[in-house]
């Protein structure tokens, strides 16, 4: 998990939140994460409203209004790694 420990502290740098949605018991799945060493602002349960997001991991990239600006489902090759990274930015 080592692009989710650098993207989890690029957002803390960045000032981005960086929350995970999750159909599992949230404080199971967050103390996981831990674990691994990717701290996350929060953990949330998945919402009827968000059951169409069906592969995991699914990163989605929202503005402060709650508009989707950009949306990477799978494992990401490097270069989508990098656009992620980058995409905290603008």
């Amino acid at each position: 998990m080592p692009f989710y420990q650098r993207l989890a502290m690029e957002a803390k740098r960045a000032h981005v939140r960086f929350i995970a949605v999750t159909s599992e018991d949230t404080s199971h799945y967050r103390e996981h994460l831990l674990t691994k060493g990717v701290e996350l602002e929060s953990v949330e349960p998945l919402k009827d409203n968000l059951e169409h997001i069906r592969s995991t991991p699914t990163l989605i990239l929202a503005g402060r209004d709650g508009k989707v600006l950009n949306c990477w489902v799978g494992l990401l090759t490097d270069v989508q790694q990098t656009q992620v990274l980058r995409s905290l930015y603008k």
